[in-house]
């Protein structure tokens, strides 16, 4: 089995990201590298999801059959946000974990991920890019279908 030598390992450290997706890496010692997303972050995600929530209501409920089909989407958007929210609040804290800090700080450090370390800015785009971009369709088709109709 073979070890990774002195100068294998200066010869990693010396490695210059390939590739567009990568972010520099100049003040890395500096950067803050937090192993959780911010609360903060949570909210956001679930104000966006309620928001195209709303806009389903607001755009498409029109009979009583999509009233119908928006009720239960409402029903499993409280359970989707619901459940993890009360089992946070039901869970043990742990004494020794520190406090999140600021939504700033997080966002000019990195997170730690399974396949390595990503900006703070990075996540929060990982995370709402998908609900943002699915909101905006929605109101898009709902403005669309209300003015053709």
């Amino acid at each position: 089995m073979e070890t990774l030598t002195h100068r294998g390992a200066e010869a990693i450290a010396r490695a210059v990201p390939v590739g567009s997706l990568t972010h520099s890496l100049t003040n890395w010692p500096e950067r803050e590298l937090a192993a959780t997303l911010h609360p903060q972050l949570f909210t956001m995600f679930a104000g966006v999801y309620g928001a195209m929530l709303l806009a389903l209501w607001l755009l498409f409920c029109t009979d009583i059959n999509a009233a119908i089909a928006l009720g239960v989407s409402t029903g499993y958007f409280a359970m989707y946000f619901g459940l993890p929210f009360v089992m946070l609040r039901l869970a043990n804290k742990d004494r020794q974990q520190p406090g999140p800090g600021s939504l700033g700080n997080f966002l000019a450090g990195d997170v730690e991920t399974y396949t390595g370390p990503v900006s703070g800015w990075g996540a929060v785009a990982q995370l709402l890019t998908i609900p943002v971009a699915l909101t905006a369709a929605f109101i898009a088709i709902g403005i669309i279908s209300r003015l053709a109709t």
